[in-house]
């Protein structure tokens, strides 16, 4: 009776919660344009770019056709300002190269993965930023990746915050 009632009703709080945690997982994975990605990282990458004016397209195919690949290339992102397109690629990797839920194999895979990329970009002459997971200092991704859009000479156009509130 009272430990079966009990038990449900813990089961259905439960529940609940796993469901709205659920729920704020993928609501972490929408952007304020209302895009879902594939990773809250991008997310905060993608929106960075959206409140500081920078106009962006998320996973364009990659302009240069590669042989022998599978599917075509598509970066995380590409950003255009004037008549410059600049790519940017988020690896999820720390800087120093460790992911923890990857074993060694697979990090191994991804490292050549990454190298592959960025030569790729190198080859073709097309500008490439990238940022990592973490980078093992007390900055976060957006203050990186803020850096290196001003050294590539990106303009910002902040947008106001009634504006983006108007967007969501």
């Amino acid at each position: 009776g009272i430990a079966q009632m009990r038990y449900t009703t813990m089961r259905s709080e439960l529940d609940e919660y796993c469901a709205e945690s659920m729920d704020a997982q993928r609501k972490k994975k929408v952007t304020l344009r209302n895009e879902v990605l594939r990773s809250a990282q991008e997310v905060e990458i993608a929106n960075f770019l959206y409140r500081n004016g920078i106009d962006y397209i998320y996973e364009p195919v990659y302009r240069y056709h590669i042989e022998m690949a599978r599917k075509p290339y598509t970066p995380d992102f590409m950003i255009r300002q004037g008549d410059r397109e600049i790519y940017i690629e988020h690896f999820g990797i720390t800087r120093d190269g460790r992911n923890s839920r990857y074993d060694e194999k697979r990090l191994r895979a991804y490292k050549d993965a990454v190298n592959e990329k960025v030569l790729l970009h190198r080859r073709h002459g097309t500008e490439l930023i990238y940022t990592f997971s973490g980078y093992g200092d007390e900055r976060s991704l957006t203050e990186h990746l803020e850096e290196e859009l001003r050294a590539h000479g990106v303009i910002f156009h902040p947008r106001s915050d009634e504006e983006i509130l108007r967007k969501i």
